[in-house]
């Protein structure tokens, strides 16, 4: 997949819509550390194998849909 655009945390949901993403972090949120800007590298692939290849400060997983409201949710 090639580079996207820099896109605002906050447009993933909407630009990529229930999806898991492994996305570049460009910029920080000073105070909090959230990612504010990104760059998507992959969708919907295998995470685990591109958690354990990717540095944890400069990218991370994400799941653009929401989580069930249900009593107990599992998340692996």
């Amino acid at each position: 997949m090639q580079d996207l655009e820099t896109l605002n945390f906050n447009e993933l949901p909407s630009r990529f819509p229930h999806r898991w993403l492994a996305v570049k972090v460009l910029e920080r949120d000073p105070e909090s550390g959230q990612p504010e800007k990104v760059r998507v590298v992959s969708r919907d692939a295998d995470i685990y194998g591109i958690r354990i290849n990717l540095g944890r400060d400069e990218y991370c997983i994400v799941y653009t849909g929401t989580v069930p409201e249900e009593k107990y949710v599992a998340m692996l």
